[in-house]
């Protein structure tokens, strides 16, 4: 592994150490002050004891790295909310860290982007037509590509429908186009169409000939079918949904986050198969 990819890893643990360090003590239940609270959210596994004890130890463990840094977050981002909303906030995205059930997800037929030997596998349920899941996949794409995701994961969508406009992104996979797309989509403003679709495809190169064609391949139907099947047995219900290395991500839909979950399940070792054997 080289040098530049462990400087990149260290300097991003330790941009989330800075912003997590020490929360601002002040506050009531509601208004716009620190939620006090969050100081004392127990923490179990490598701590053992409170979020802000967890972040006073040498070296603070993941865990209480990456949740402190989202509870700081949090706690600025809702500051007029009860101090229980943000609370659950945390609630569920420890529950997140501390999840030990996958789900079974086939990623034979996903073109994962990233590093190939990257050892976890961020795949999203979408939909073409999904401003959040553009939003996402757009900040998440360049986390692995070149930013604090480099060789740490490889990224790839499946969809959730046989909707046409579902299709068509699995079409532009078979020739390779499929990133492009669904980012050429993620600049778009107006609302999404398969008209829209097909002229961002001609805008990368792909005719809208090609792409229709390719869309009414009946083996391309099927593929879609199973992955919305598989969706359905893996609670998948609204996009994007994401998986990590097969466990599902039960947080905030923001790429910063996510990519900060992928981070600590890196830095703690946490190598779950993405596709479990049956």
């Amino acid at each position: 592994m080289s040098a530049v990819f462990l400087l990149r890893v260290s300097l991003a643990t330790l941009f989330v150490v800075v912003n997590c360090g020490a929360l601002p003590h002040a506050g009531s239940d509601r208004g716009v002050d620190h939620c006090a609270r969050l100081d004392s959210f127990y923490i179990g596994g490598c701590c053992k004891t409170t979020l802000a004890e967890c972040l006073r130890r040498t070296p603070p463990c993941p865990l209480a790295v990456h949740l402190g840094a989202f509870a700081s977050w949090i706690d600025t981002l809702l500051p007029a909310e009860p101090c229980s909303t943000r609370i659950a906030a945390v609630a569920t995205r420890y529950a997140f860290f501390t999840d030990t059930t996958h789900a079974t997800i086939d990623s034979d037929s996903v073109a994962f982007v990233g590093y190939p030997s990257s050892p976890l596998a961020i795949v999203l349920y979408v939909s073409a037509l999904c401003p959040l899941c553009k939003r996402v996949y757009k900040g998440l794409y360049a986390d692995v590509t070149e930013g604090s995701l480099h060789g740490v994961a490889r990224l790839g969508i499946k969809v959730l429908s046989v909707k046409s406009w579902d299709l068509a992104l699995l079409a532009a996979r078979r020739v390779n186009r499929q990133s492009a797309l669904f980012l050429s989509l993620a600049d778009v403003d107006e609302r999404i169409s398969m008209p829209v679709i097909r002229r961002k495809a001609a805008e990368i190169g792909l005719s809208p000939a090609t792409l229709d064609h390719l869309a009414a391949d009946t083996i391309l139907l099927r593929e879609a079918s199973l992955s919305a099947s598989e969706a359905a047995r893996n609670g998948v219900t609204v996009t994007p949904t994401v998986f990590i290395n097969g466990r599902r991500y039960r947080s905030y839909k923001d790429p910063q986050w996510v990519a900060d979950a992928a981070l600590f399940m890196y830095e703690a070792g946490i190598f779950v198969p993405a596709r479990p054997s049956r």
